[in-house]
């Protein structure tokens, strides 16, 4: 039975996510390769860390990715997001996938596949309106 969520990358964003989704309830196993990058969670984080890189099979599977209900790929890369996502998608069959990305030539490549594109430029723009606009 799929369950948990595993987000790739500590920093601001991933970090935030993490202890959001930890405070709410939900295990949560964050990876980051750099070890200062888990100073980035706050006290409400209960999951379970691994420092180690994502672009590795072991570390995927020591997370459990085969169990995973849903993954948030948000390191500081837009190439290292799409390439993970493709892993966890033809690999371990993640249901869901989210990968964040800055560029929005980057964006455009990943239109018509099932993946849950977070691009934070439009999000920020989105959000602009919806205040202006009163919602």
């Amino acid at each position: 039975m799929r369950g948990h969520v595993i987000v790739i990358g500590a920093g601001k964003f991933g970090s935030y996510l993490a202890s959001s989704l930890s405070a709410r309830g939900q295990d949560v196993i964050l990876i980051d390769k750099d070890k200062e990058a888990f100073s980035n969670l706050t006290e409400e984080f209960a999951g379970y860390e691994i420092n180690d890189n994502a672009f590795e099979l072991e570390v995927l599977e020591e997370a459990e990715i085969g169990k995973a209900a849903q993954v948030i790929i948000a390191t500081n890369s837009d190439n290292a997001n799409i390439f993970i996502a493709y892993i966890c998608d033809e690999i371990y069959h993640v249901p869901q996938i989210f990968v964040r990305q800055s560029n929005e030539d980057k964006v455009s490549l990943l239109a018509g596949t099932r993946y849950k594109v977070i691009y934070p430029f439009n999000l920020s723009i989105q959000q602009y309106f919806n205040m202006v606009e009163g919602n």
